[in-house]
């Protein structure tokens, strides 16, 4: 007869076999598996539900400052994986990228993305003060799709008033043709 072998939660002191069905996987931990068993864990989390979420709200700016210093102190580290991750898997990522700027949040990220380079990094932008003022890419998806109700792919995100910000009310999206008719002062 085979004997499983018996761990020992650190919480509550019950005896459990040694499996994944009693404890969750921790790979800091020497048996790869929590100190705490499933059970101990549960009651914990429902216990502190919303406690962390509430820290990360009150400490916003601590934690983006930290993170930001992280990855400065981090970054030839964390540059040097991401080029070896990104050879080694090239085709994969390739066909994730491709599927994933298809669809109409990718699409829109990546406008959001370029919004927020241009307002930090072109000259002209920063000279005007032209800032972008949606709070996250999700408030600009949110207000593309649900108030503009437009499908953008294949379009041009265009500032309807130049001197203004990208902001709601003052965003739209025409084809490529008008966007530089608008620039050149041509008629469409």
């Amino acid at each position: 007869m085979r004997h499983d072998p018996m761990k020992r939660c650190s919480k509550c002191g019950g005896l459990f076999k040694m499996t994944e069905e009693f404890f969750c996987r921790d790979s800091r931990a020497s048996d790869s598996l929590s100190s705490w068993c499933l059970g101990c864990k549960k009651e914990y989390r429902d216990e502190h539900k919303g406690e962390s979420r509430q820290y990360y709200i009150d400490h916003k700016e601590e934690l983006k400052t930290r993170g930001k210093k992280y990855a400065d102190i981090h970054k030839v580290e964390k540059s040097a994986y991401d080029k070896k991750y990104n050879a080694t898997h090239k085709a994969e990522k390739s066909a994730y990228d491709k599927e994933y700027h298809a669809s109409v949040g990718g699409h829109l990220r990546r406008i959001y993305g370029g919004q927020k380079w241009r307002c930090s990094n072109k000259k002209s932008y920063i000279e005007k003060g032209i800032k972008n003022k949606f709070e996250s890419s999700e408030q600009f998806i949110g207000y593309v799709v649900e108030v503009l109700k437009v499908d953008p792919r294949g379009l041009d995100c265009h500032r309807i008033d130049n001197d203004r910000h990208y902001e709601p009310g003052n965003i739209e999206f025409l084809t490529s043709t008008e966007h530089r008719a608008i620039h050149k002062g041509a008629p469409c």
